[in-house]
C-alpha cells in the first residue's frame, strides 16, 4: 500500500528557472562534474565564493518561482487519500522556505542538501523514509526525466523509480516506468501512483525539467 510520496522541488513542484550552463560558468564547474560535488571539493575562500554563488542563484529563483501545472493539485488530492509527503531536494533550506512561503504549500517532512548527502547519493531517501517511518516498498519515486543523478538516486537504495514525462520528452529508459504526461495535469499521476502495483521512496514530478 502506498503511504508516502517524496518530492524533489526543482523541475517537480516548481518549473525549471535556474540557467544550470551559466551557472556553471560563473562558478567555473567542469562539464563532467555536478556542482554541488565541485563545490565540496574547493577549500577556503574559493569554496566560499562558489557556495554564496549558488546560494544567491537558488534563492533567486525561488523568488521568482512558478507551480508546474498540477502540483498543487496533486498534493491536495494525496492529503485527501491519506498519503503522506516530504520534500527531499538539493537545494538549500533557504530557498525551500521562500518557495513554501509564497505558494502557500506544506508537507509532512522537507530534507535539504544541509540535513545530508546530496543526490545521487540516496542518502536523503533513506533519512526521509526513517523518519516517516516507512519502508522502501511503501512509497513511490517519481522523477524528471532530464535529472539522471535523481534516478541513480532510487536506483542505489533499491527504490521503484517512475518517471513522468511531457509528451514531447525523450526517454530515460533506466526507470522502472515511463509516464508520458502532455497536459501537465495531476490526474495522469494519480492513475500511476494509485494503479502501480510497484512502490518504492518518492520524488515525484508534474512534468520535465528539461
Amino acid at each position: 500500500m502506498l503511504k508516502a510520496i517524496i518530492f524533489d522541488m526543482d523541475g517537480t513542484i516548481t518549473k525549471p528557472y535556474i540557467d544550470w550552463k551559466a551557472l556553471r560558468a560563473e562558478i567555473g564547474v567542469p562539464s563532467e562534474q555536478m556542482i554541488i560535488h565541485y563545490i565540496k571539493a574547493l577549500r577556503g575562500e574559493a569554496k566560499h565564493k562558489a557556495e554564496q554563488i549558488l546560494i544567491r542563484r537558488e534563492n533567486e529563483a525561488a523568488a521568482h518561482s512558478e507551480l508546474n501545472e498540477g502540483a498543487r493539485e496533486l498534493l491536495s488530492y494525496l492529503r485527501k487519500n491519506d498519503v503522506s509527503t516530504a520534500l527531499v531536494t538539493n537545494n538549500c533550506r533557504s530557498s525551500v522556505d521562500t518557495v513554501l512561503k509564497k505558494h502557500n504549500l506544506a508537507f509532512d517532512l522537507i530534507l535539504t542538501r544541509e540535513d545530508g548527502e546530496t543526490k545521487p547519493s540516496g542518502d536523503l531517501i533513506l533519512k526521509a523514509l526513517a523518519r516517516m517511518g516507512m519502508e522502501r516498498d511503501e512509497a513511490l519515486r517519481g522523477v524528471p526525466h532530464g535529472v539522471a543523478g535523481a534516478i541513480v538516486a532510487g536506483r542505489i537504495i533499491g527504490v521503484y523509480v517512475c518517471a513522468v514525462l511531457k509528451i514531447t520528452a525523450g526517454l530515460r529508459a533506466d526507470a522502472d516506468a515511463i509516464v508520458r504526461c502532455p497536459d501537465g495535469h495531476s490526474r495522469r499521476i494519480h492513475e500511476i501512483i494509485f494503479s502501480s502495483s510497484k512502490y518504492g521512496a518518492v520524488l515525484s514530478t508534474m512534468c520535465s525539467s528539461g
